[in-house]
């Protein structure tokens, strides 16, 4: 849920969600970012979701912050729908010319270089 809608410069919207950083905080967020990128509301350029933040850039010639906010405040969220996700492998490479911390993973980790 939404705990503040505020202004952030002369076109562009500040949906703070809290404090708290936490799964369900986030997935709040991502919930209105695909809500509202699935709405196409009229003059919203673009989306900026963070933790536990949501930044909404809009066109000032078409709209303006009061519109904008009472659309957000209005918007249907459904909390049952299960959002997807996509795992993204990121692959390492561990020989000693590129990984410079491997030693102190090693340690930290006490694990073998083969393993990490």
């Amino acid at each position: 849920m939404i705990k503040n809608i505020s202004n952030l410069g002369d076109a562009a919207l500040y949906c703070d969600f809290g404090n708290i950083v936490n799964k369900e905080t986030n997935t709040e967020v991502i919930r209105y970012f695909q809500n509202i990128k699935n709405s196409n509301i009229y003059g919203i350029n673009n989306l900026t979701p963070s933790y536990n933040k949501l930044i909404i850039s809009f066109d000032l010639a078409i709209t303006n912050f009061s519109k904008l906010k009472k659309i957000i405040e209005n918007l249907s969220i459904n909390k049952k729908e299960s959002l997807s996700s996509k795992k993204i492998e990121i692959p390492i490479c561990c020989d000693e010319l590129f990984s410079l911390d491997i030693k102190r993973l090693e340690s930290k980790l006490n694990l073998k270089r083969e393993k990490i």
